[in-house]
């Protein structure tokens, strides 16, 4: 595990192209401003909030609640709702 400091280094010794985002909101822009620092070209940002990088850096935004919500219909439509639920076994004593 690296300290977000130490990303510079690494993502130049390692040629990375893409970022991945899954902070706090206090801390996404902070960190996309140390990916496009550090030469990453790509960003996908699972945090809630807008981010603003360069027009040379690739951003797409996941809103996790739109996602969830697009996988729930899916189930409903599916007919693959709610699973019922399990029966429980009982010893007879009779």
């Amino acid at each position: 595990m690296s300290d977000v400091d130490d990303l510079p280094t690494i993502a130049a010794e390692q040629r990375v192209d893409m970022g991945v985002i899954a902070t706090p909101v206090r801390a996404a822009q902070e960190v996309a401003d140390l990916l496009v620092a550090a030469g990453v070209r790509a960003i996908l940002n699972f945090a809630p909030r807008k981010l603003f990088v360069p027009a040379h850096v690739a951003l797409r935004n996941v809103d996790m609640t739109v996602e969830l919500e697009s996988l729930s219909f899916s189930l409903k439509q599916k007919g693959q709702g709610r699973r019922p639920a399990p029966r429980r076994m009982t010893a007879d004593r009779g």
